[in-house]
């Protein structure tokens, strides 16, 4: 009897190794740029909602898009000045710092609030004749908005500038270093989104350069390159979960606008496998039902409750349909006896399949819908129009 022949176990060598590694942090650097690069495009297209695409990318550990943060700096002051006594220069310190601090920080009204600490006489400085040379000491507070991606680049930022532009003034001194922070009252969710741009918002170089570091580099653990392909597999998937979750939720939100092609699209410039197809079928009927009304306008309403009850509108997620057009505008009710409507009106269901082009399974499954809601509504005639093999209109973010 003849052994069946096996293949020893075959390892990688150090260099192969190596170039594993390398390949692997290279693909995950490459998705990460080109995901942060489609991103931004896509926010100044108008495709993609700002704080949608912002989720997306920190949802999958990579850095958010760029935020106006209402960030609020304080500013120990010191202000040199001649004055006859202190309130006359604490009046002038008030006037001055208003007037410098606009016009440094190219503001109409930066100022929220400002508190004059003292004023004394500095001895070194010679007064003039009438009046005395003055040191106030103020604490200013003024608005700084920082555009960045985190709160703690906000703040950083907002002191670093508001010093930047006091360093070396001849009127405005700082005692010590400002402060910055964000007003209590702050919510995420109120941030303004600036105008974005793909080469100044694109790729973040840091995350880059921390992706393509040294593999060698002291870590806790030893980077193996299974370890880093699974990391870039988690990032495509999460990538792809968030940007199907965004469909008609942060992208194509404009009336008009085709969330589907427009995600299937985000989804290809990313690298990431397209949406997928299905052959679909527009699936027309017309149905009658008397309601209780006493006007055209309550019968239409009391048609449009009966179909929600019925949820005729909407269908179950087990069968492959979904409703385009959830009421026909223009519906017709007529009186079918006293104190009641006859209503007809069009429904159209938009059948998905994606195992093959069979339309007499799509007229199934709206038959089905359609019987669970009115046994009568079964039977009625259908209109079928086959759209051919198109974007799938029914996704599902963890199988899709």
């Amino acid at each position: 009897m003849n052994t069946p022949l096996a293949l020893p176990a075959v390892t990688m060598s150090a260099v192969e190794q190596a170039a594993a590694v390398h390949s692997a942090r290279l693909q995950t650097a490459l998705l990460a740029a080109r995901a942060r690069r489609v991103a931004v495009t896509a926010v100044r297209a108008g495709w993609w909602a700002h704080f949608s695409a912002d989720m997306a990318l920190t949802g999958s550990g990579l850095p958010g898009l760029p935020m106006i943060w209402p960030t609020r700096v304080h500013l120990p002051l010191q202000v040199a000045l001649f004055a006859v006594d202190a309130e006359s220069a604490m009046t002038a310190a008030r006037r001055d710092i208003t007037s410098h601090l606009a016009s440094l920080l190219d503001r109409d009204d930066p100022m929220i609030t400002l508190t004059i600490n003292a004023a004394a006489i500095d001895t070194t400085q010679p007064d003039e004749t009438d009046r005395h040379h003055y040191l106030v000491d103020a604490t200013a507070t003024i608005a700084v908005p920082a555009t960045c991606t985190s709160e703690r680049d906000a703040i950083n930022l907002a002191a670093e500038q508001a010093a930047a532009r006091l360093a070396g003034h001849s009127h405005l001194t700082l005692r010590r270093p400002p402060h910055a922070a964000l007003p209590a009252e702050w919510c995420p969710f109120d941030l303004d989104a600036p105008v974005l741009d793909p080469d100044a918002d694109g790729p973040d170089l840091t995350t880059l350069q921390h992706l393509l570091a040294d593999p060698h580099h002291d870590r806790s653990q030893a980077v193996t390159p299974a370890a880093l392909d699974a990391g870039l597999t988690r990032l495509r998937r999460s990538l792809r979960r968030h940007i199907i979750d965004a469909i008609d939720d942060g992208i194509g939100i404009r009336k008009g606008d085709d969330p589907h092609t427009m995600t299937d699209q985000i989804l290809t410039a990313m690298g990431l496998d397209p949406l997928p197809r299905s052959w679909q079928y527009e699936i027309s009927t017309t149905i009658t039902h008397i309601v209780a009304a006493d006007t055209p306008g309550q019968a239409v309403t009391a048609s449009n409750r009966l179909l929600m009850s019925s949820r005729v509108t909407s269908p179950p997620r087990s069968l492959p349909i979904t409703l385009p057009d959830t009421c026909d505008p223009r519906p017709k009710a007529k009186p079918a006896g006293a104190g009641w409507y006859e209503v007809t009106r069009q429904l159209s269901f938009l059948a998905c399949l994606r195992g093959g082009d069979h339309p007499a399974l799509a007229e199934a499954a709206v038959r089905q819908h359609l019987s669970t809601a009115d046994p009568g509504f079964g039977d009625l005639p259908l209109r079928v129009i086959a759209l051919g093999r198109r974007i799938e209109r029914i996704v599902d973010r963890d199988t899709d």
